[in-house]
């Protein structure tokens, strides 16, 4: 069973996850856009100027970035997973479409059928959306202060290593949701498949 989801447990998984790969793919281009728009300004300027207070920037990219490791460090500790698993969720929570906030009866039919492992794994999935948003936020005001700092030099280089630093931190938070899976069944879901496979055998 392990590795394996069923039907209900993936339709239940797949809007969620295109919602998570819809904001990244919009944050990321946003990334982008900014460079982009850093290029066209810079067949404008001439030579580089001095900006004396540039460490300020760096600083503050520094902090950024150690903020978002400490919030994806924190997001896959045990610890977070175990107080997600241990977190009451209802059903109809995990029913409610993220978009239009409505509980849609199909998907509220297909949470309630499914295993206890199951749930776990798509109640984790759920409830990590606030942790990826805040890991792309902070990338993109990575790539904001590295805009701002070009424009001030009027240097198309300085936005290079606030893009590259970026971009790592995009990809290290490119959803996978069902990534839950294993560690769902290592934290907990191990107990619960057997309780599982024990009722039914009772039956």
């Amino acid at each position: 069973m392990r590795g394996e989801l069923t039907k209900n447990l993936k339709s239940l998984l797949a809007p969620l996850e295109g919602t998570y790969r819809l904001l990244w793919f919009i944050l990321t281009l946003a990334v982008f856009v900014m460079l982009y728009s850093v290029h066209i300004a810079s067949a404008y300027w001439d030579d580089p100027i001095k900006v004396s207070t540039g460490w300020v920037f760096y600083l503050i990219a520094f902090v950024l970035i150690a903020v978002y490791f400490k919030v994806q460090a924190h997001l896959f500790s045990n610890n977070a997973l175990l107080d997600f698993l241990n977190e009451d969720v209802f059903p109809e929570k995990l029913a409610r479409h993220k978009q239009t906030g409505r509980v849609d009866p199909v998907d509220l039919a297909k949470v309630k059928q499914l295993s206890k492992k199951e749930f776990l794994i798509l109640k984790v999935a759920s409830l990590t959306f606030k942790q990826f948003v805040t890991g792309l936020l902070i990338s993109v005001a990575v790539t904001l202060l590295g805009f701002i700092y070009a424009q001030l030099r009027q240097d198309f280089s300085a936005i290079l290593p606030f893009i590259l630093f970026s971009l790592v931190m995009n990809i290290l938070c490119y959803p996978r949701l069902q990534n839950y899976e294993d560690r769902v069944f290592k934290l907990g879901g191990r107990e619960l498949l057997d309780e599982e496979i024990k009722s039914r055998a009772e039956a």
